[in-house]
């Protein structure tokens, strides 16, 4: 057995073990990560509870990096809050019941009451998103998983002053926090609301409808239920 074989073999077991530890007997909640997107993806994981593909060996070790630099930076927050007598909150799970989610928040700084979520990208999405050409269609996924989050601090907590995305180039290492604004906290309850109107207690999927499932094009091409679902092959109008 080669060393990369080895190596594929215990990032599969890593990834089965937090597969199994985050989300076995909670199949039924939607995942916060999926915010602002494919509701159809929400229906195959929470209603049918299928198990999607599984992640290419390549696709585990670009999991493994990221992994490992929000484990480091989250360590490095919570030394530093040991020692300046801070309270915050380092991957805590969230509820929100009414509307089926669940997640993992990343960091939140309580006596602040701002949160962050962390992000790491290669060097071309890092330059789509802060270069001269900036991308005019970006998506803003990101921004709905952290502003569902914000929404759930808003319930527990009240007062909510900040929302932050912390990117990380892996490719040279630079870092940016980008704060989220607060709109998005209606887009997101907005979007959930929605998504339990065409999921919850459905028979089928939602129909497949450029917008909505999917909300992205290019989600299909990345999507672990496309094995199953006909969006893959679908031939999108301009």
């Amino acid at each position: 057995m080669t060393i990369q074989e080895i190596y594929s073999k215990y990032l599969t077991r890593l990834n089965n073990d937090t597969q199994a530890a985050r989300y076995k007997g909670k199949e039924r909640f939607f995942h916060s990560s999926g915010a602002g997107l494919c509701t159809r993806k929400h229906y195959y994981s929470a209603v049918e509870q299928v198990e999607g593909k599984s992640f290419e060996d390549k696709t585990l070790r670009i999991f493994r990096i990221g992994n490992l630099i929000h484990e480091d930076i989250q360590n490095a927050l919570r030394e530093h809050a040991e020692q300046e007598g801070m309270r915050i909150f380092i991957e805590k799970e969230l509820f929100i019941d009414e509307y089926n989610v669940r997640g993992f928040i990343d960091l939140a700084l309580v006596e602040d009451n701002v949160i962050y979520d962390i992000k790491t990208c290669n060097s071309y999405k890092w330059t789509k998103m802060f270069g001269a050409m900036k991308d005019r269609n970006p998506s803003v996924q990101y921004e709905m998983q952290l502003a569902t989050y914000g929404f759930w601090y808003q319930e527990n907590y009240g007062e909510l002053n900040g929302m932050k995305i912390l990117y990380y180039n892996k490719n040279n290492s630079d870092m940016r926090e980008v704060d989220v604004p607060m709109v998005y906290l209606d887009k997101a309850d907005a979007y959930w609301e929605m998504c339990n109107d065409v999921v919850i207690d459905k028979d089928k999927p939602p129909p497949i409808n450029l917008g909505n499932a999917p909300v992205y094009q290019w989600e299909c091409g990345y999507c672990q239920y496309n094995n199953i679902c006909e969006g893959i092959g679908k031939k999108w109008s301009k």
